[in-house]
């Protein structure tokens, strides 16, 4: 597979150049045709397309380009579980369409609680008759994306069927290629792309009131515009009081550059100026030329693991000491969510609630990380702080609060001509 010669897909890109496991069901599909999961369902056809649609429902479609399955990426983290919070809201039948590049074992996706249609990479990025396929069998009435260039290319197609055209802000991409010191033309592309998705989509939801704030300087219009959290299920993580201890967290998958930034800083800041009782865990998939270069007896790698709430009972500190990103951090609200006290940078809370504040320690002078260090090390956890901020992630990011932005749009929408 030569993902530069494929269609442009960034992340994966990356990935693949960063020594990522070779796809392990390549030739699954064959372009002009697709497969389908229907949601609670155990098998998977090409037949099964009519399955998917829903008469008393909002049928969207979630356009996704990559590997799901295991959860490998914060994109990935986020667009699961809130199809998964809208489908236990019975108001909307979510779902997914996946550009399918071969990593995906689709036994992954039965019983889930969103559909799913998988298609190769050709049929994903044109306006074929494949994705016309698609859409009229499934009964598409919205189409919600993730990426401005998959917009650009067949959103104009899709609105033609009378499909309406949602944006889903994750990242403005511009900006985290400039803080990545990435080429100017790579910037200026990303921020063309951007201007004319504002102004194609129909509704444009940011994770952020920063993200908005660039969206509407780039031509998304107020009128169709809003902010929408980025949550979590609270209650799929299991809730601990901690002691003093020196087991540091960091969660994050290593082939975004943001984090392996943020594990240099780790790897040669703090921890040679902390005694040899601390040690550093990388939860999260690692390039194997990461793993070689910062493993030791301090630093550990566990790789990607399936019950993420459980591993987090097992650490004493969570470290989020990121210096570039876009968007918001989910791990930041795992954390709180656990119990784990956290120490991070203003980037690391950038376009989370303000009064998250109250609830982590806020530090962008990465010298003073490891006297923070020890004095939450050795000091016992105030139980009612960390009480207070499990239940403030509660209040303010539990999916069920946060899909309200969703549903609105959605209404809104389909009252539209």
């Amino acid at each position: 597979m030569k993902p530069e010669q494929d269609h442009m897909f960034q992340y994966l890109t990356e990935i693949v150049k960063k020594g990522f496991p070779e796809p392990t069901f390549m030739n699954a599909i064959s372009p002009g045709e697709c497969l389908s999961v229907a949601a609670y369902s155990n098998s998977i056809s090409q037949e099964s397309l009519a399955l998917l649609k829903s008469e008393d429902k909002t049928n969207v479609g979630f356009f996704f380009d990559g590997p799901i399955y295991p959860i490998r990426n914060g994109a990935c983290y986020t667009l699961t579980n809130l199809m998964r919070a809208l489908g236990e809201s019975g108001s909307v039948n979510p779902i997914l369409i996946n550009c399918y590049r071969g990593w995906d074992d689709f036994t992954e996706y039965y019983d889930k609680k969103f559909g799913s249609v998988f298609m190769t990479p050709k049929d994903f990025y044109e306006p074929t008759d494949m994705l016309t396929s698609v859409v009229v069998k499934s009964n598409m009435e919205m189409a919600q994306f993730y990426d401005t260039e998959l917009l650009v290319n067949i959103g104009p197609r899709l609105k033609n069927m009378g499909v309406k055209l949602i944006l889903e802000v994750q990242n403005i991409n511009h900006v985290l290629l400039e803080r990545l010191g990435a080429p100017q033309p790579d910037i200026a592309r990303a921020l063309e792309f951007e201007r004319v998705a504002f102004r194609l989509a129909d509704y444009v939801l940011c994770r952020s009131d920063v993200d908005m704030g660039l969206a509407l300087e780039q031509g998304s219009d107020p009128a169709r515009s809003a902010v929408y959290r980025g949550g979590i299920f609270v209650n799929d993580f299991e809730f601990q009081l901690r002691g003093t201890g020196s087991k540091l967290l960091f969660l994050g998958h290593m082939y975004y550059q943001p984090n392996e930034n943020a594990l240099r800083v780790m790897a040669e800041h703090i921890l040679p100026n902390l005694d040899d009782s601390y040690t550093l865990t990388v939860i999260g998939i690692t390039p194997p030329g990461v793993i070689e270069k910062y493993s030791s007896d301090r630093i550990l790698f566990r790789g990607g693991v399936d019950d993420l709430s459980g591993e987090l009972l097992d650490y004493d500190i969570a470290l989020a000491p990121l210096l570039e990103g876009s968007g918001t951090r989910l791990k930041v609200l795992d954390y709180l969510a656990s119990g784990i006290p956290v120490i991070a940078t203003s980037i690391a809370v950038e376009g989370l609630d303000p009064n998250i504040i109250q609830h982590l320690f806020v530090e962008n002078d990465i010298e003073q990380y490891p006297m923070i260090i020890q004095r939450v090390g050795k000091s016992t956890v105030d139980d009612k702080c960390a009480i207070e901020a499990r239940r403030y992630t509660a209040a303010n990011y539990d999916w069920p609060v946060c899909i309200a932005p969703f549903l609105n749009t959605y209404d809104t929408l389909k009252g539209s001509k």
